[in-house]
């Protein structure tokens, strides 16, 4: 288990951070003139580096991600395809980052992950590639519960005696929310959503200390999962259970994340 964060960084977040301004949005864009029904599924991490805490937990959540996507009706290729593509397309490319600021390229980053999509979809004849992955953002605390990017989660307490119900909270928190990115067959980009998953840090007592630690349980639970990725591709794939007045909170624009 990795070291306990002391409670002074929680509170940064939980107490200092709490005047910050939010933003309120509802934000996706999606062309729904193209059509994708035959499509690979990328790797959580094949493009976009998962957050190291989560490297070796998102099996669950990426087994479900699928099966929603196959029971949505569309078609669901293997994605060695991609994967080999990528790795081509990377290689040749000689690397992403500039040599002399260090900062990655992100023109060329994009030009190929372009290049490795239209060569998959040619090769296997689809209409596109779901491009999904797992963020860290920043939810907003009111209360005992978090909210950001349509969900709301109730801040976990690991303590035999306490009850979260106790504490009242504000501020921001991590979070970790799943981007996700339909490409077409010519790289374009027909669809881009985010949804919250679940909360970073539980929090628990180390004596007569209110300390944070990651939470080994996010994204463990099928239905928050199932919430999660519901609300990540609606409307691309119509969801039922879809926020009817959906608030999103975030302290950050989506479209720098």
């Amino acid at each position: 288990m990795n070291k306990p964060i002391i409670l002074l960084f929680y509170f940064v977040f939980f107490l200092i951070l709490g005047c910050a301004p939010n933003e309120t949005f509802y934000k996706y864009s999606y062309s729904e003139n193209k059509m994708v029904r035959k499509v690979a599924i990328a790797p959580f991490d094949l493009f976009f580096p998962l957050p190291d805490q989560l490297k070796n937990s998102t099996d669950h959540f990426y087994e479900q991600l699928v099966d929603y996507v196959k029971n949505s009706g569309l078609e669901v290729v293997k994605n060695d395809v991609l994967m080999d593509s990528w790795d081509k397309e990377r290689s040749e490319s000689g690397g992403f980052y500039n040599q002399v600021t260090g900062a990655i390229d992100s023109s060329r980053f994009d030009f190929c992950i372009k290049r490795a999509v239209m060569k998959t979809c040619a090769i296997q004849d689809l209409d596109g590639i779901l491009l999904p992955t797992i963020k860290i953002r920043f939810g907003t605390v009111s209360g005992n519960y978090v909210f950001w990017d349509g969900v709301a989660r109730k801040v976990r307490l690991d303590d035999p005696v306490r009850n979260i119900e106790e504490f009242n909270y504000t501020g921001e928190v991590p979070v970790y929310s799943l981007q996700v990115i339909v490409l077409d067959n010519t790289g374009t980009k027909v669809f881009k959503s985010m949804a919250g998953i679940d909360i970073v840090h539980k929090l628990i007592y180390n004596g007569y200390k209110q300390i944070s630690d990651f939470d080994e349980r996010a994204l463990q639970d099928s239905v928050k999962n199932r919430e999660s990725i519901g609300i990540g591709f609606h409307p691309f794939i119509r969801y039922a259970q879809y926020p009817k007045k959906p608030t999103f909170f975030s302290n950050k624009n989506p479209e720098e994340n």
